[in-house]
């Protein structure tokens, strides 16, 4: 069941469909047909956890999802099956600091955009 959807994005390769679902603080990955497959997060702070993830990014070579939460400041780093693997996290307005992070992209070459909501910029 998906509570409140923020973000989607697609794995093109698989065809894949990655949701960030702001209400249950999960990511939810579904078929190309809408059949569920698995969920990750879950609300808390820690590695893995979210809290009200906005928005969901699928890089395209290494398939590794990206997400970015709002009210945890950050930007976390899953495999494609949603285990966790790294974690951009800094409150503030400084380069690489984040004030409710709100979208998240990934281009052809692996470089990572968010919009930065609250610092009212493009990181």
């Amino acid at each position: 069941m998906v509570f409140l959807p923020r973000g989607i994005d697609v794995d093109l390769d698989t065809g894949n469909v990655f949701l960030a679902d702001d209400e249950s603080h999960l990511i939810k990955k579904f078929t190309n047909v809408g059949g569920f497959i698995n969920s990750w997060g879950g609300f808390g702070s820690g590695d893995g956890q979210l809290n009200f993830p906005s928005d969901v990014a699928v890089e395209s070579s290494t398939h590794d999802v990206y997400l970015d939460e709002r009210e945890n400041y950050r930007i976390q780093k899953f495999t494609n099956e949603g285990a966790f693997i790294q974690t951009w996290e800094d409150e503030g307005s400084g380069d690489g600091q984040f004030a409710a992070p709100h979208c998240i992209d990934v281009d052809s070459n692996g470089k990572v955009f968010v919009a930065d909501t609250f610092n009212h910029r493009i990181q």
